[in-house]
């Protein structure tokens, strides 16, 4: 995730509603995206930008 517009990236992990606890030296399996801000920006104000295989 970006601390701002043009800040830190940072990583959150949050627990679940349930489940075993992670173990020491244990793995997470099951992650989920955060959303990205600037590319969201990005695509806003300047468009999507399409490659020359995408035309029709």
């Amino acid at each position: 995730k970006t601390e701002g517009l043009i800040g830190d990236k940072y990583l959150s992990i949050d627990p679940g509603g349930g489940g075993d606890l992670l173990k020491p030296n244990g793995v997470i399996t099951d992650t989920q995206a955060a959303v990205d801000i600037e590319a969201l920006i990005s695509k806003y104000a300047f468009g999507e930008v399409k490659k020359d295989t995408d035309k029709k």
